[in-house]
């Protein structure tokens, strides 16, 4: 994150379960969402620590589509994040 100067990254296949926020060591945000009981899919923003203190909040829809919404100007910026899976994922699984 620090090598590219990315201040917030969109993140899939997470695999962690429900939906939650922690902190990272060098103190950056992870919003993640989740299934309820298995580790499968889930999705994820990670937002730097010099801009985590404009995050108006953030959405969990799905364990493929989470939301987050930030204090900007002139406006404020919504971003989703997605995880579709490959053309050939069989959807009853």
């Amino acid at each position: 994150m620090d090598r590219y100067r990315w201040n917030i990254l969109g993140l899939c296949e997470m695999r962690w379960k429900n939906f939650g926020e922690t902190t990272t060591e060098e103190g950056h945000k992870v919003f993640f969402s989740g299934k309820e009981d298995k580790h499968e899919h889930g999705v994820g923003i990670l937002v730097h620590k010099d801009i985590v203190n404009t995050v108006m909040g953030c959405r969990p829809v799905s364990s493929r589509l989470i939301t987050i919404r930030l204090r900007a100007v002139p406006f404020n910026i919504t971003i989703v994040q997605a995880y579709a899976p490959t053309s050939d994922y069989d959807d009853n699984k």
